[in-house]
């Protein structure tokens, strides 16, 4: 085995790799230069229009004859410095790789050469349409290394080796795989028993801040009821202290007028009639002295029956008091999730339990239904519907106006158990099927046409992530197979 004709072989093979990228760059830079020539309008009146399509159509034939020149002429000059390496027996990668850009070369020299034009803002269509295949002589060189790597003694047993080695490593990535989606369950595990402890631990803190809450309420009131009352009472004792000391006024002078009267002879009439008088106007003021004190005590009844009013509007103000002095701490944010993703879970619960209370509802009408909803916009709550439809809403158009109505709520054991089937039914499609993208299992598998694409893509992702399906990359697409 010489390690040189390997290295030699593979440094050919990276260099006519650089030849034929640097080809194809200019190829575009050529194309998309004449093909922004094509589109341009041609004068169908000015007598060149003829001519005009005629340049196109050549130089679209010469950007393509040296494209194709250049992949044909490299396939030469990797043969002519490779295959004088052979006799002194290059490793079997090193000859494999020369036989697989060779044919890469050839596949890439059948170039469709396709060029469109307009005239006069019409399109002309093809304006030059020419397909090239490789020369004989470069099949002959592609068929010569084709027999040459077959005919290696041990290149069936390196094939299978390798093979082998390539199956243990992806058994051995998929185990790793399976592994740490054993460890991350374990931790999700392990993340929602913590979680469900600091939930009750947060429902205990809840209930005893709501408690003192309640109790500092209830000694407010108490106070404040307290307050008013002796208000009431001393301003009603105060009254009648003074109405009594008027009444014992006038009782006092009503005695004396009495005792002057029945001290009065016969003849003095005039005394006597000036006597009645005073006694009649005393017993007036003793008559409003006692009215006094009932207009008193109604008045301090009225005072008290309005102690309630005065304290209901005084709550408002001592929930706030009670809130600044009893915080309820913040709620525990779910395993798998940011708060700002637990604020938006909450408030698309709000909007559903909001809506299963209803027909349907209008994003307005909703808006104006929640209450949760008044402390956010209402192009917040329509991104949220938005988020929920065919989810856990449906979308009804009634005289052009969106309304929503709540689905039927599932329970989360049995989206489990619906999850595990469509995973089954995606992983015996991939075992029948062999190589599929996310699309090709999403168009083509019955049990699963049905999902949203994004469903499919994460239902496929998470068997990945179990270690039982591959996954590899060509270009920019990926691929899933059964292990």
């Amino acid at each position: 085995m010489s390690n040189f004709a390997t290295e030699q072989m593979l440094l050919a093979v990276q260099t006519t790799k650089e030849s034929a990228k640097t080809a194809e760059r200019e190829y575009d830079r050529r194309a998309d230069a004449l093909q922004e020539k094509a589109s341009r309008n041609i004068n169908l009146f000015g007598g060149t229009a003829v001519s005009q399509v005629a340049d196109l159509a050549s130089d679209s034939r010469k950007i393509c004859d040296a494209l194709y020149a250049s992949y044909q002429t490299l396939v030469k000059m990797l043969d002519s410095q490779c295959r004088p390496l052979l006799d002194q027996e290059p490793e079997i990668p090193a000859v494999r790789a020369v036989r697989d850009l060779i044919k890469w070369l050839n596949d890439e020299s059948e170039i469709e050469n396709n060029f469109t034009a307009s005239l006069n803002a019409h399109n002309l269509g093809d304006v030059a349409s020419v397909r090239y295949i490789p020369g004989i002589d470069n099949k002959m060189i592609q068929s010569f290394w084709d027999s040459t790597y077959h005919a290696i003694p041990g290149r069936a047993d390196f094939e299978r080796r390798e093979k082998e080695e390539a199956d243990r490593k992806k058994q051995a990535a998929a185990d790793i795989r399976k592994a740490q989606y054993e460890e991350s369950v374990k931790k999700t595990n392990s993340a929602k028993e913590q979680y469900l402890i600091d939930l009750e631990d947060w429902k205990v803190a809840v209930a005893e801040a709501e408690r003192q809450r309640s109790t500092m309420l209830n000694n407010l009131a108490a106070q404040e009821k307290n307050r008013l009352e002796d208000l009431a009472n001393e301003k009603y004792n105060s009254t009648v202290a003074e109405i009594e000391v008027e009444k014992t006024s006038i009782r006092s002078a009503l005695g004396e007028a009495q005792s002057a009267l029945s001290s009065l002879g016969f003849f003095q009439m005039g005394e006597k009639s000036r006597q009645k008088k005073r006694i009649d106007e005393l017993n007036l003021k003793l008559s409003e002295a006692e009215k006094k004190l009932n207009t008193a005590k109604t008045t301090k009844d009225q005072e008290v029956r309005a102690i309630t009013s005065k304290i209901a509007q005084k709550k408002a103000e001592w929930q706030i008091a009670a809130e600044e002095a009893y915080p309820i701490p913040e709620e525990p944010c779910p395993p798998g999730m940011t708060p700002q993703m637990f604020v938006s879970k909450k408030l698309q619960d709000a909007l559903y339990e909001t809506l299963r209370q209803y027909d349907m509802l209008t994003a307005e009408e909703l808006f104006e239904k929640c209450a949760a909803a008044h402390n956010t916009s209402i192009a917040r709550v329509n991104a949220m519907l938005r988020q929920m439809a065919g989810d856990r809403v449906y979308q009804l158009e009634r005289a052009r106006r969106m309304y929503y109505q709540a689905k039927p709520e599932k329970d989360p054991a049995e989206i489990a158990k619906e999850n595990e089937k469509y995973k089954e039914a995606i992983l015996n499609y991939l075992k029948s099927n062999g190589r599929c993208t996310v699309g090709d299992i999403s168009n083509n598998c019955i049990d699963v046409m049905s999902l949203p694409i994004q469903k499919v893509s994460a239902l496929t992702s998470q068997l990945y992530s179990e270690g039982k399906i591959h996954r590899t990359e060509d270009g920019r697409k990926a691929y899933f197979e059964a292990i």
